[in-house]
């Protein structure tokens, strides 16, 4: 403490404004412990809401995949059913087997 305090003030006096620093101080304190435990829990809250939020988009993005699949899928189908259909292949002039090669 300031000199000049000292002298001022009793030892009774000084005692009574420590203790009321320290009570204070201890008040103080506790309400940033309590404080600091909010901001986390909040911390906490929006950690979840983000993860969730992450779960959301993936659900949504394999969701909208499949469709797509699905989608280009009957769009296969559509084309196949519409085709006209594949002449088959020239056939062989020969009638019979092809002959085999000569043996020696």
């Amino acid at each position: 403490m300031h000199r000049v305090a000292r002298r001022l003030l009793s030892a009774k006096t000084r005692n009574r404004l420590f203790l009321e620093i320290n009570r204070l101080k201890e008040l103080y304190t506790g309400d940033l412990e309590t404080v600091r435990g909010e901001a986390d829990q909040h911390t906490r809250q929006v950690l979840d809401a983000l993860q969730a939020a992450s779960d959301s988009a993936a659900a949504v993005k394999e969701a909208v995949v499949e469709a797509a699949l699905r989608q280009q899928e009957q769009a296969m189908e559509l084309m196949d059913a519409l085709a006209p259909p594949v002449p088959p292949p020239p056939a062989a002039a020969s009638s019979g087997p092809l002959p085999l090669a000569s043996r020696t």
